[in-house]
């Protein structure tokens, strides 16, 4: 629900290119957190392999987005 919500305030905003940035800065925390559940109390070495994979990605993406809105919003 959190990643919900904070996907929905990204999108409200009026410049679509900071509506789409800041909701996929969202949507990639929330994957974080899912990855991160994983990690912590799955028994899959391939799932848990996966899931840091994305935490990886996703920081990275995360990273990005957030350096590129920060230069754009004034």
């Amino acid at each position: 629900k959190a990643m919900s919500t904070n996907m929905m305030h990204g999108m409200m905003k009026e410049d679509a290119d900071v509506a789409y940035a800041c909701a996929m800065i969202a949507h990639h925390m929330g994957a974080i957190s899912m990855a991160e559940v994983e990690l912590k109390h799955g028994d899959n070495d391939e799932t848990k392999a996966n899931a840091q994979k994305v935490i990886e990605e996703q920081t990275k993406e995360i990273e990005e987005l957030t350096s590129w809105v920060e230069k754009e919003v004034k």
